[in-house]
């Protein structure tokens, strides 16, 4: 606990989200969590080919749309590398969520560090400075109508995030009586 939160830090308790892959959760719903809460809200990104959680970070309560995917910086012991994204060349340069005008640099991911020598991971990840923004699998990226790559999972995972209210109300409204 010292390690990851510092040694001055006296909480009681905190709430982490941990997930595999890509889990969006847009700023103000980490800041709902942290007010209904009363606790600091952390975000992380597990990689199973690399043996665990790879990052660590207190998620953002507020900030631009790629804010959602940010989950940390790496703990340590890991060493995380950016490698560059190897697309057919009739594919335009990607972006994904305006990450070129927020200045993140796009590319997949190699690990070091934990239970494996290393591990490339097969996902898209962003990075800004130390932090890290996880978008999704290499294996979604489809080729769109003007040769601009679409990367369906991030899509999928911040239409989830805004319908999820929406498609719960419903469910609990349309329910036999």
């Amino acid at each position: 606990r010292q390690v990851l939160l510092g040694s001055k830090t006296r909480l009681r308790f905190v709430l982490a989200l941990c997930g595999a892959g890509t889990t969006a959760l847009p700023p103000d719903r980490c800041l709902w969590m942290r007010l209904l809460l009363g606790c600091p809200v952390l975000k992380s990104f597990v990689s199973v080919e690399a043996g665990g959680m790879v990052t660590l970070g207190e998620a953002p309560y507020a900030g631009e749309t790629s804010q959602a995917f940010a989950v940390g910086r790496e703990l340590p012991g890991v060493q995380l590398e950016l490698l560059p994204l190897r697309l057919p060349e009739d594919v335009k340069p990607l972006e994904v969520l305006g990450s070129r005008q927020a200045g993140i640099e796009l590319g997949t991911l190699r690990i070091t560090g934990l239970c494996t020598d290393e591990a490339r991971i097969g996902i898209i990840v962003g990075r800004r400075n130390r932090e890290l923004f996880v978008y999704g699998r290499l294996v979604s990226l489809q080729l769109s109508c003007n040769a601009c790559g679409a990367l369906c999972e991030a899509l999928e995972q911040l239409l989830l995030q805004v319908t999820g209210p929406w498609l719960m109300q419903l469910l609990l409204v349309a329910k036999p009586p």
